[in-house]
């Protein structure tokens, strides 16, 4: 594999994972081996997911099994992460109710958050965290409801309305988030994942690299490529997750560059480009 000249001026990669390296359990054909030919050419990557259902450690060993040479829990931010960062650095003594799942939890008492689970309705909380939750219960949004109109602050991982999988999209966060905003009353005072830049920004911190020689690749226009845009750094679309081809008639403000798949990257051919 060789990469295309086009791209190849980049020196870091900020790669999404659902949807670019894989659907649900399933890997998408040659993303792993692009992600190797990258770090083989010395290139920074970095793994940047909305997804909240894992710890920063556990995405590493997940990466690693899928045939990643080399990767470190500091490759890797998703919006867990990037939420349990966010109330370290603006919060103290904090009492967090989670609707979510393990991943988010962990990053939460990695920072020193205490955390209830369990939609106990006597419960004290001073914040709602919502991330996507698989085993979501009505109770569990009564709680969170209850818990926000007593004047608990309310944030939430991400807004992502679905979630590729391997048999097509399924419900993501947003889904979660919209009914409890629904039945509360109150929009999240905080979304931690993109189109928000605040995952780029602490990406940024850690990488001296000009923001021309950073390239973002991502399966989603209202996500990725509107954080990409945000963040003044460029932008490569994949087709291989939530977009379709069909999705890309008449865009204000089109990614950088369309491309088929991750190993598009790889290919001699010049990429697709959208021009409104």
């Amino acid at each position: 594999m060789r990469l295309n000249n086009v791209f190849d001026r980049y020196e870091l990669f900020i790669v999404d994972l659902d949807g670019v390296l894989w659907r649900g359990n399933e890997l998408i054909d040659g993303s792993i081996e692009t992600i190797n030919m990258l770090i083989s050419l010395g290139k920074s990557v970095v793994f940047m997911t909305n997804n909240s259902t894992k710890s920063r450690a556990t995405y590493v060993d997940t990466l690693k099994e899928a045939g990643v040479n080399e990767v470190y829990v500091e490759q890797v931010y998703n919006s867990a992460y990037a939420l349990a960062k966010y109330i370290s650095e603006t919060k103290k003594r904090v009492r967090a109710f989670i609707v979510g799942e393990e991943g988010l939890r962990r990053e939460l008492e990695l920072v020193g958050v205490k955390t209830v689970c369990k939609p106990y309705l006597n419960i004290k909380a001073n914040i709602v965290v919502v991330g996507l939750d698989r085993k979501l219960t009505y109770r569990k949004i009564a709680v969170a409801v209850k818990l926000i109109m007593e004047g608990s602050k309310y944030y939430a991982c991400n807004t992502d309305a679905t979630i590729p999988l391997e048999y097509g999209l399924a419900p993501g966060a947003g889904s979660i988030v919209s009914a409890i905003s629904t039945a509360s009353g109150r929009e999240p005072e905080f979304i931690a994942g993109k189109p928000n830049t605040y995952m780029i920004d602490l990406c940024l911190r850690n990488y001296n690299v000009e923001r021309e020689k950073v390239l973002l690749i991502g399966d989603r226009l209202d996500t990725d490529i509107k954080a990409a845009r945000r963040a003044g750094i460029d932008s490569a679309l994949v087709l291989t997750g939530v977009t379709r081809i069909e999705d890309l008639k008449n865009l204000e403000n089109p990614p950088t560059y369309i491309i088929k798949s991750l190993s598009s990257i790889c290919s001699t051919a010049k990429p697709l480009r959208y021009y409104s």
